[in-house]
């Protein structure tokens, strides 16, 4: 009789796993059929695989069987089968509800394709189980597997964004320890954790993050000074100093060390001797720090000190961090510069700035600017901020597509991607050697109109049905500019498509046979494929005497180290803290918030130019 019993026992017992393990073997026959229908164009292919092919997924994920489980494992990382149909497993392995789902989703995630792999993580973050330690070290361990720069930076954001969202005390605590020892010393790896560690704010980590601001990689060293930075450097701030000392430290970790400085009581002491420092680089730097305390009168007395530095980056530097605020000791100081400073070029910028934040225009009449402000000191308040603009002051007759140009060490960096090939509208069916400029209309467009002559010079402009090449118009804009600069201007010209050549190696004078130089490169330009505009922009500021910059492509960035706006953004705004260059910019045939974005931040002014 036990027999019989335990005999029935087992058969209940079994019945259903052989049930299940038939319909496992029915539904995987079913997703084989269901896979030779994801034919056709690639980017068609996950929306033929979200209907054929994860339907079965979400069943086969449904029986929730050891089987099951391993099944769906073994097909995630099957380089036979399409990644289309690989990138629809996780969402399907973490639905059947098994403790070893996450573990499995984690184990060989570096190895796979990165739709997959993308894929796979985002089912983690938005997985509703925190990962327990293990998980979290597992995932850790798979970064370091590089196939490129730009898949490496995808991991770490993605592994980031994972890890950020575990609410698992353990495993938070051990993100603030442990686990720097279980990176391995891998840059990857030891970069998530930095990162966690300022956006968690993990106050445990702050001795960890210390020992890799000396780090051999500067992003590494540039992540840890910003987690310090959000958890607070009180505890930190000579070991920042000591970094910011370090000879041949990243302009990029000097300027976050010294902004997370300024952040505290005690590194503001540090921030304003920097102020002061021998080194120039250093007090570059600083003007751009000791900006975010406005409300702290050393550090604006330190800052408008700056307008008056021996070094003409600081200087610029200076001026440029002011253009962010609005303190009443700055209209005095600007005032001095118009009196006392002896580059024009430098008197027109902070006149600008006087005339944008004062409400009134003496133009560079120090004298009246001083009369007027003694007797408006005492009650002056700032114009409110719709009332402020971009206030162009027209010291010049000379300009480049509608922004005046008042530097006499200047850069042109000019886009000859196949782009400019196109054909945008004239006003006219030939266009002179000479034309005149209309004023920039307050919709912020350029328009030059023709000369009233009508025979064609030779050098002139292709026109057919009213339309002309960009790159015909640019270099006849550039031809236009060459010829009207004073002698004693400096001048570079870089054109860029998927690389750049600069015309010189730095600037050069157009006295002498320069300005004919310069005209027969312009004359010899030609246009290529591609646009790497963030390569160009970092060699043009490389050159110590340019001070001023004019942008100008058609297209968004395609090639070079960045591509991404908001990472050329960030890097520029970074490279620019030592030298304070003004950045004009000007979008041919189509509108851009990079380059607006690139003028406003770095004190230029931005044109659309939609016709000629």
């Amino acid at each position: 009789m036990l027999f019989l019993k335990t005999a029935l026992f087992l058969l209940l017992l079994v019945a259903p796993c052989a049930a299940r393990a038939d319909e496992l073997t029915s539904l995987v026959r079913q997703y084989k059929a269901s896979l030779k229908k994801v034919t056709g164009p690639i980017n068609k292919r996950s929306n033929l695989v979200a209907t054929h092919v994860a339907p079965i997924l979400d069943k086969i994920a449904a029986l929730s069987t050891s089987n099951s489980e391993r099944w769906l494992a073994a097909e995630l990382d099957n380089s036979g089968t399409s990644p289309q149909a690989r990138a629809a497993i996780p969402g399907a392995l973490l639905a059947g509800g098994t403790e070893n789902a996450a573990r499995l989703l984690i184990s060989g995630l570096g190895r796979r394709p990165p739709g997959v792999q993308a894929a796979s993580f985002r089912m983690l973050q938005f997985n509703e189980s925190s990962l327990n330690v293990e998980e979290a070290k597992l995932l850790l361990s798979q970064l370091g597997v590089r196939k490129s720069k730009a898949a490496a930076r995808d991991q770490i954001e993605l592994c980031v964004a994972v890890l950020k969202n575990s609410k698992n005390e353990a495993t938070r605590a051990w993100l603030a320890g442990d686990a720097y020892d279980s990176a391995g010393g891998k840059i990857d790896r030891l970069r998530v954790l930095a990162r966690l560690a300022g956006e968690l704010k993990l106050s445990a980590a702050r001795d960890q993050l210390v020992e890799l601001l000396g780090h051999r990689s500067r992003e590494l060293a540039i992540s840890a000074i910003e987690a310090l930075a959000r958890i607070g450097v009180d505890g930190s701030i000579d070991e920042i100093s000591s970094a910011l000392d370090r000879p041949g430290t990243d302009i990029r970790l000097r300027a976050r060390a010294l902004d997370a400085l300024a952040g505290s009581a005690g590194g503001m002491e540090f921030a304003i001797r920097s102020a002061a420092s021998k080194d120039p680089e250093l007090r570059a730097i600083a003007m751009g720090s000791l900006s975010l305390r406005s409300g702290d009168p050393r550090a604006m007395k330190a800052l408008l000190a700056g307008l008056n530095d021996k070094d003409p980056s600081v200087c610029n530097v200076a001026l440029q961090s002011l253009r962010s605020l609005r303190i009443k000791p700055m209209l005095g100081a600007l005032i001095a510069v118009l009196a006392n400073h002896t580059d024009e070029s430098f008197k027109v910028k902070a006149l600008e700035l006087l005339v944008n934040v004062s409400g009134q225009n003496f133009g560079l009449a120090a004298a009246d600017w001083k009369k007027w402000w003694s007797a408006s000191e005492a009650a002056f308040e700032f114009p409110k901020q719709e009332e402020e603009g971009f206030t162009s002051v027209k010291k010049y007759d000379l300009d480049y597509f509608g922004i005046e140009v008042s530097s006499k060490r200047l850069g042109l960096v000019v886009d000859i991607s196949s782009s400019m090939r196109q054909l945008v509208a004239v006003k006219t069916e030939s266009i002179e050697e000479d034309e005149e400029e209309e004023a920039a209309g307050g919709d912020g467009r350029t328009r030059v109109a023709p000369a009233k002559k009508k025979k064609k010079k030779p050098g002139g402009i292709v026109v057919k049905d009213g339309k002309a090449m960009k790159i015909d118009i640019l270099k006849k804009e550039m031809t236009r500019l060459l010829k009207k600069l004073p002698a004693d201007t400096f001048l570079n010209m870089i054109s860029f498509d998927a690389t750049f050549r600069p015309w010189q190696k730095a600037l050069q004078p157009l006295k002498g046979k320069g300005r004919a130089r310069a005209l027969s490169y312009v004359a010899r330009i030609t246009t290529g494929s591609g646009t790497n505009v963030f390569d160009t922009l970092e060699f043009a500021l490389k050159d110590k005497r340019v001070d001023t910059i004019y942008l100008l492509t058609d297209g968004l960035p395609t090639r070079g180290r960045l591509t991404a706006s908001e990472a050329i953004l960030k890097e520029i705004k970074l490279l620019n803290r030592t030298r304070g260059i003004t950045i004009h910019t000007i979008a041919f045939g189509a509108e851009s918030n990079l380059l607006r974005q690139l003028a406003e931040q770095n004190g230029g002014q931005y044109r659309f130019v939609d016709r000629y």
